[in-house]
This record gives C-alpha cells, structure tokens and sequence, in this order.
C-alpha cells in the first residue's frame, strides 16, 4: 500500500555519527554532536564496549559515565546508530515554509520580504501589501506614514556618530528640501535646491540665505494693540483713543488716534505714550499724519514730526517749518490721526 501523506525525506533529522573524547579520570558528562537514546548509542573505552544503563546513560546530546573514564588521548569513542532522532533545530540551508505561525520571543532576519500585509502586535506595526502606506499604531494609515497614538507625540530622529541629523525630501530620487541640526553650532536649518534658505540660531532669530551673523537674525515680531495717551496735558482734555502696533526686530509701526474734547493755545508741550521706548533721546522721526488733523489749528500739517523724549516710550509733537522744530502752537477740539515708525 502506497503511503498517504507528506513525504517526510528526512527533514528534520539526523544522521549516524561517530564522536572521540579525551578522558581525564575526573569528568563523566561529554557532549555529544548528535542526539540519540542509551540504547541506540554504543560507547567504548579503550575499545572496550560499555555496558548501557550500567556504565553510562545518554539523554539527548549528553552521553553521562557511572564513573569517570581514565585519562587518555582519544580513549572514549561513541557511535551513535540510529535510528536517526527528531530535532527542533531547522537547518541553516533549508528554506522554512509555513501557513502561519506564532512565535512567543523574539525573532531576528537579515532580510525580510512580505508579499502581503504585515501587522505586528495589533497594528503596532502595520505595512500593507504594496509597501507605499505604513501605520504605527493604526491599522489604516492615511498617508505613507500614519503615526498614531493617543496623548502627546514624539518622532526621534537620532544619530550617534558625529554626523548632523538630516531629513531628506525628495522628488524623483533628487534631494529637493533638506532639515538639518547642527552639532556643532547648535542650529536648524532649512534648504532647497541645495542651498540653505533658513537658519534658526542657537541663540534664537532667524536668519536667511546663509547668513549665520547673529547681528542679522531676526529675533522679535509681535503685532498688538495699546492705549494712546497724553503723558503731558497741558491741561487739554482727550477720549477715544485707539492704537495699534507692529514690531519686526528693532523697527516699531504704530498707528493711533485721539479725540481731543477741548483746547489750548500757545506753544504748550504736548506728549504722547508709545507702546515700546525709541532708542536714543531727542531724536527726530517722521511722524505721517493720515486723515484728518483737526485737533491741531496752527503750523504746518505736512510737516508733522516727532522727538522720542529721553529714552522713554513717549514722543513730543513738533512741526518743521524752516529748518526750526517748534512744538505744536495750538491745539483744539478734533482728531488726530498719527503714524510713526522709530527704532527701539
């Protein structure tokens, strides 16, 4: 009758094997090459046969004396006849074919191809069949990489050698933009078309085009609003008031305006609240008066100027007139409508 079922050929066996050991008159355990039984395994000392389960015993690849076998170079032998015993151990030069298969420890590969979809551990790891999308802790990931997990997110990019950590992006295999961390000077930078565009200094601000000068960095920007106000009256009386600002690194843009409700006349020195103090004391800048400028009834309103007052954030209003600042001669009830630029 023919055999029904697979056709073991052998795998996963072993063969008959002949093993020599040098005795020392002390040691009783050897190891065997092959796993065998006490009686399919024929021991000899000084080619004399020993007797099994008297003299020795074998259990898998470990062949045990009763007593220690004499000194002598090559004095024990062992022939291990058969039959050939089942192993656990798949050998190295075989392929492994299996259905399925689950492993309680780790496992290692050199290389690993996957013609289907692979889940690790409950889409701990997910990669599906055409290896475009990957999913850590997800399933179903929306794009090529799909990093899911609840609560706060980290992504490391890590190396131990002395290089700088890189992310490359690329387009038909071209390193089109790069993120870049320098070691050295502590420094992230970005770049396209292989040229850096964007430097954020280790000390902070940003810098362009290469440039790594600090002096060059742009290091502040805050837009907001404030509350013009009159630091000195000259008993005038004022409301609605309106401000606003924009700051880009040491160059302050403000706009403002302020209702005055009453008046006065003479050259009365009037001073205005900034949000930010103007570099320097006495310094003139150019104060574009928008709208209208009703409050003010004498001088020149093309030629409104303005002069930061000691360092501090506030600003007296002049007009220019023939080479000559004057503060502003009166003023009375209406609105003033002011724009300044000035350094800080």
């Amino acid at each position: 009758m023919a055999y029904i079922g697979q056709n073991a050929d052998g795998n996963f066996t072993t063969t008959p094997a002949k093993d020599t050991f040098n005795g020392d008159g002390s040691t009783v355990a050897f190891t065997l090459s092959q796993g065998g039984a006490t009686n399919t395994v024929d021991v000899f000392v000084e080619n004399v046969r020993q007797e099994p389960t008297e003299a020795y015993s074998v259990d898998g690849t470990t062949l045990t004396f009763t007593e220690a076998p004499g000194t002598g170079t090559g004095n024990i032998y062992v022939v291990n006849r058969g039959p050939a015993q089942l192993t656990a151990t798949h050998p190295a030069g075989q392929a492994l074919e299996a259905y399925s298969g689950t492993f309680s420890t780790s496992v290692t590969a050199q290389s690993m191809t996957v013609t289907d979809d692979l889940t690790v551990d409950t889409n701990t790891l997910y990669v599906d069949s055409t290896n475009n999308r990957v999913g850590v802790g997800t399933g179903s990931p929306t794009g090529s990489l799909d990093i899911a997990r609840s609560g706060d997110h980290e992504v490391v990019f890590r190396t131990t050698s002395t290089g700088d950590p890189t992310i490359n992006l690329q387009a038909d295999g071209q390193n089109n933009g790069k993120i870049s961390y320098s070691r050295s000077g502590e420094a992230l930078t970005f770049s396209n078309s292989g040229s850096e565009r964007m430097r954020i200094q280790s000390g902070g601000g940003i810098s362009f085009n290469g440039d790594t000068a600090a002096a060059n960095a742009l290091d502040d920007y805050e837009e907001g609003t404030w509350t013009p106000y009159l630091v000195t009256t000259g008993g005038l009386t004022y409301s609605d008031q309106t401000g606003n600002y924009t700051k880009i690194g040491d160059t302050v843009f403000v706009q403002g305006t302020i209702t005055f409700t009453g008046s006065i006349t003479g050259g009365t020195n009037i001073r205005f609240f900034l949000p930010f103090s103007p570099i320097g004391s006495s310094t003139y800048h150019t104060a574009g008066v928008v709208g209208n400028a009703t409050a003010i009834v004498s001088g020149s309103r093309a030629n409104i100027f303005v002069s930061s007052y000691a360092g501090t954030n506030s600003f007296y209003v002049y007009n220019h007139s023939g080479g000559v600042y004057n503060y502003a001669a009166a003023w009375q009830a209406g609105t003033f409508n002011f724009s300044i630029q000035y350094k800080v």
